[in-house]
């Protein structure tokens, strides 16, 4: 039954890539071969997602053995590696313009980090690494992605365009912040193709298990909430551990998971299929539908469009640059909003935390034989109970001022997607304006949300204390722990801003990318319309009344398609 379905799978690609051939439609006839050779290999792609420097490129090092991938302190990873199994190991470096380049292993580090290729000047399409490794040999390639968020704007989009290529993901995120806007677009885009995301909580071991549990739990609600899943797998892992042999955490848990999905990957297979086989017949129909229209219309109409296009793309240009000095505007005007009101908060609940302050403080006298991190931490309940009655305050008052931004800025995108969908005739540009503006409204939590802390003193207080009377000692840090109390509240609270502000820098960051890229791709996708309407006409009547039967014939075949895969 599985080798049944595996053909009519094989064939359904293949008669895609044969129509997308006839058509010239290079891009449609590169994702199938991709798909093909998986498909042929019975592998799946397991791509690794999530923001710069959660440690995706340790992690994969980690699960081969081997520290193969470059790692570092700043934003590394500039391409996609995609890492097969082979008996033998070695490294082909694919170009954009389809030519091929092996390299040593020791290598690698040239062409696939920002450093020794900023914004991939070198031009290459991803890095398809081989090695004998026991789990690629079950079927895996493993997938690592540059960062998104990163000020990097070039590393966002790659990892971004090769989602249409994954079967499997894991969505590595951290502590601090536990998840962010771009990867909670990522985990949105992801969910449209595969069943089971996995997440993993990296570098825990440089936290506590109090803090590890915050976050695992927090990150739970947050999926919960924003996707609907109700029992997420995720992982609290180390990289740095597991690529040392070192069993820790979650790690077991994780290799588990992956042991699963191999085992399961005949269901992945299958997933990914029917999801890459709808989007590529989608996106087949779109071009027969806009070749039908350049052949159906005059020559004439077709050139007019492409000529307002090009207009309207300069005109986009402006507004895509006036808008980074609007964003910019936008965040200096919130957060002295929000810094106004939280002086005003601070002004009103001072007596408050002074009162409790004091309390405390009084207990403290009757408790000198505690170590001095015991009197820091016991500030730590009164520090949250002042910044969570803060939060409850703000948050309606900072999203009415993030909504009333968006709205403000979402009529005039309105205003250019529509004239670029009336001059195209689809609805290309208008969903993009529906997509942004359900992703930018719903996001009212906090996710900023470990709560800082810092507790150390210095040693020369700790050795001076050991000679002073023991209330003595408690007494002389009253006013040290009293400005503690105080640095607690306000940077705790002051973080509020610090999240308002990278929501619009994420807003800002994937609005540009997704009108850039798609009006160059529309451009491009119109001027081949022209060509192919102009070789047809040059050939006369009876030569386009044959091409238009045929793109008939081509649609109806790839509705089938849709039809079979879908029912």
């Amino acid at each position: 039954m599985q080798n049944k379905m595996d053909k009519i799978q094989n064939e359904h690609i293949y008669k895609i890539k044969e129509i997308a051939n006839k058509l010239s439609l290079n891009f449609i006839v590169k994702e199938c071969d991709e798909i093909e050779e998986r498909l042929g290999l019975g592998s799946f792609n397991l791509v690794f997602l999530g923001q710069y420097k959660r440690g995706k490129s340790s992690l994969i090092n980690a699960l081969i053995g081997e520290q193969i991938l470059p790692t570092g302190v700043t934003p590394v990873t500039a391409i996609i590696s995609v890492i097969k199994y082979d008996e033998k190991s070695s490294c082909i470096v694919r170009k954009q313009d389809g030519s091929t380049e092996t390299i040593d292993l020791k290598d690698i580090y040239l062409f696939a980090t920002q450093e020794q290729n900023p914004d991939n000047t070198k031009n290459v399409e991803h890095l398809e690494i081989r090695l004998p490794s026991p789990l690629l040999k079950r079927g895996l390639f493993l997938v690592d992605t540059p960062g998104i968020s990163s000020v990097f704007e070039s590393n966002t989009k790659t990892t971004k365009e090769f989602l249409q290529s994954i079967d499997a993901a894991v969505v590595v995120l951290g502590v601090d912040p536990p998840i962010s806007y771009d990867e909670l677009d990522v985990v949105r885009e992801v969910k449209g193709f595969v069943r089971e995301p996995v997440f993993v909580i990296n570098k825990v071991d440089k936290e506590s298990r109090e803090s590890i549990d915050t976050v695992k739990n927090f990150t739970v609600d947050i999926l919960k909430k924003e996707f609907g899943i109700e029992n997420p797998a995720i992982f609290c892992i180390s990289a740095k551990d597991g690529l040392s042999r070192k069993v820790s955490y979650d790690w077991q848990e994780f290799l588990n998971k992956l042991e699963k999905m191999v085992e399961n990957k005949s269901q992945i297979i299958t997933d990914s299929y029917k999801n890459t086989t709808t989007r590529l017949s989608n996106k087949l129909l779109i071009e027969i539908d806009r070749l039908m229209r350049a052949l159906s219309e005059p020559l004439e109409n077709t050139k007019l469009k492409v000529e307002k296009l090009n207009e309207l793309k300069e005109e986009s240009a402006i507004f895509i640059r006036e808008l980074g000095y609007r964003f910019q505007s936008e965040q200096d005007r919130i957060s002295q909003l929000i810094d106004l009101e939280q002086k005003k908060f601070f002004d009103e609940h001072k007596k408050e935390i002074d009162a409790e302050f004091e309390a405390l403080f009084e207990s403290f006298l009757n408790r000198p034989d505690e170590r001095s991190e015991f009197y820091y931490n016991s500030l730590h309940s009164i520090a949250e109970k002042y910044v969570n009655l803060w939060m409850d305050k703000i948050k309606k008052d900072a999203d009415r001022y993030y909504s009333e931004f968006s709205e403000r800025y979402f009529r005039e995108f309105r205003e250019i997607t529509s004239k670029i969908d009336e001059i195209t005739g689809d609805r290309d540009f208008t969903n993009i304006y529906e997509g942004l503006r359900q992703e930018m409204y719903p996001k009212s939590d906090f996710y900023f949300h470990h709560f800082m802390r810092y507790t150390s003193t210095s040693p020369f207080k700790f050795i001076l204390g050991i000679f002073i009377p023991k209330k003595r000692r408690i007494l002389m840090m009253k006013d040290e722990l009293k400005d503690y109390l105080d640095w607690l509240i306000y940077a705790n609270c002051s973080r509020y801003i610090g999240d308002i502000n990278q929501r619009i820098i994420e807003s800002r960051r994937r609005i540009e990318g997704d009108f850039k890229n798609r009006i160059l791709f529309l451009v491009e996708r119109m001027n081949s319309a022209i060509d192919y309407a102009s070789r047809m006409k040059s050939e006369g009547e009876a030569r386009i009344s044959s091409e238009l039967k045929n793109l008939r014939d081509m649609r109806s075949f790839v509705e089938g398609i849709l039809n079979e895969v879908n029912h």
